[in-house]
């Protein structure tokens, strides 16, 4: 039985100044190239929905690895640009860090969230 420690979520937006041929041009290639980035980093389980102007993609990751995350957005990062951009998302989960990866203009940054344990939020609503 194998084990994923991460959930990806993945959103490649296109620009509005596409054609219609070269978006869908442009789909297949941004498919390909995420299916095969995630699928060599481990990558199981995924998944593409398109929406016309956007590509929403996910997939699970075995092991929770700033150097694996790095490895796709710079395997990515080449084929986001001129008409594209791309969020990622990276989620433990353990619930105790949010990855957040923006890629634009062929660069990407990145950003990250540590989640507080649970039962050290000051309560709010419900039951008293």
């Amino acid at each position: 039985m194998s084990y994923h420690k991460i959930e990806l979520f993945g959103h490649i937006v296109y620009s509005p100044d596409l054609s219609y041929d070269d978006l869908l041009a442009r789909e297949e290639a941004a498919k390909a190239i995420v299916q095969t980035t995630l699928e060599n980093v481990g990558g199981d389980f995924i998944h593409f929905e398109a929406l016309g102007d956007a590509l929403r993609f996910q997939c699970v990751l075995p092991e929770k690895q700033d150097a694996v995350f790095h490895n796709i957005c710079d395997k990515l990062a080449p084929h986001v640009k001129n008409g594209l951009d791309a969020r990622l998302l990276l989620v433990d989960k353990d619930l105790d860090t949010l990855y957040y990866y923006s890629i634009t203009g062929g660069h990407w940054q990145e950003a990250t969230v540590g989640l507080p344990p649970s039962g050290y939020l000051a309560p709010h609503g419900g039951n008293k």
